[in-house]
């Protein structure tokens, strides 16, 4: 694989309807600006043989504060908003995983094994007695906080995965990476605090301090070093990874649909969704989430995966990150999908071949 590299990998062709023609999910998004032209009146003729076009005037500041408030009186709103308002707003909007619903949602172990079981196939039913309900724990404040996480061991001296899963948090993620564990990969995927089996509360500090306690645990617990894990984060993750990349010598690191700091991605979300010159809103979050600032202390292989149309991180954040990171192998994939969360056969061929071309060894090639 070449130090550094750029890919854009191609999609399978777009479903059509029955009528042929493209769903509404493959047609472009109208731009801010185009929804703000107002079309001309059929039946008003123009003045000479040219089409008629709106005149590009700029209206007097006054005016176009008016103009702007009826455009959009929600940002106006919001703006005006109280800080502990906004900032209970965003704890409910960036730890979904944490409330009393997706609580009770949250997937149980022998509900896995038993799917596993009922699969038919060989090698689930081999992997249905490797998965353990492991726990660990993390030190926030002066409250001791229990994980609940899922393990699979790997086996000999092969890396394990440590997943950092997006803000819903489900533990289900681990089925994703299974057929790396045919090849003697581990993976360990944990609960945040205030997710499904695991008290407290979800702040930035504390994901932080949960992910440092989880590769501490497979360091002391199953003598993992951090040279022989590999960070893997997902969407919110992605940070939460990206933390633990630039405190520990990891083996790896690769972040999906992820984002530059949340405040960058408040302001990109407000903008595009409420008015194109909203800002400030961004200075009340009591959450940074500052990955960019990161990336310049991570020194191991790295690779980053985006969708070219996520509809929620747009991809410049992931060519940020990549420009950023100080990684001399680095490789920043860009599949083109209309999605925030990528399809796994789509992350697993990027991972194959990223894991092939990592240093020190390389994966059997039998692997089907």
């Amino acid at each position: 694989m070449p130090i550094s590299a750029i890919s854009i990998v191609p999609a399978k062709p777009k479903r059509q309807n029955k009528q042929g023609v493209s769903s509404l999910a493959d047609t472009p998004s109208q731009s801010v600006s185009s929804l703000s032209t107002v079309d001309a009146p059929k039946s008003i003729a123009s003045t000479d043989s040219t089409e008629w076009r709106p005149r590009q005037t700029s209206a007097p500041k006054a005016l176009s504060k008016k103009i702007s408030w009826w455009q959009s009186p929600a940002s106006h709103i919001i703006q005006r908003l109280p800080k502990p308002l906004i900032q209970f707003a965003e704890r409910k909007l960036l730890f979904p995983g944490a409330n009393a619903k997706a609580r009770k949602e949250a997937p149980s172990l022998g509900a896995l094994k038993a799917a596993l079981l009922q699969s038919g196939d060989a090698y689930q039913f081999h992997l249905a007695d490797r998965i353990q309900e492991v726990s660990f724990v993390s030190q926030h404040d002066s409250q001791q906080l229990q994980h609940r996480a899922w393990f699979i061991p790997p086996q000999g001296k092969m890396p394990t995965i440590l997943v950092s899963g997006p803000n819903m948090g489900h533990l289900n993620h681990i089925l994703d990476l299974l057929p790396f564990t045919l090849v003697g990969y581990g993976v360990l995927t944990y609960e945040y605090p205030g997710y499904g089996k695991t008290a407290g509360k979800p702040t930035e500090a504390g994901l932080y301090r949960s992910v440092e306690a989880a590769s501490d645990y497979l360091t002391q617990q199953h003598h993992i070093p951090a040279e022989q894990q590999i960070g893997y984060g997902v969407s919110l993750g992605g940070a939460v990874t990206a933390h633990l990349a630039a405190h520990r010598p990891l083996k790896a690191v690769i972040l999906e649909s992820t984002f530059t700091s949340l405040p960058e991605t408040a302001d990109r979300l407000l903008q595009k969704h409420l008015h194109p010159t909203m800002t400030g809103l961004s200075k009340k979050l009591q959450n940074q989430f500052d990955s960019a600032e990161k990336m310049g202390h991570i020194q191991c292989p790295l690779l980053i995966l985006h969708a070219d149309e996520d509809p929620l991180l747009p991809v410049d954040f992931a060519h940020c990150l990549y420009q950023k990171a100080a990684s001399v192998q680095k490789k920043l994939a860009v599949i083109e999908r209309k999605r925030h969360l990528l399809p796994a056969d789509d992350v697993n061929q990027q991972l194959w071949e990223f894991f092939d071309n990592l240093d020190h060894y390389r994966i059997p090639k039998n692997r089907n």
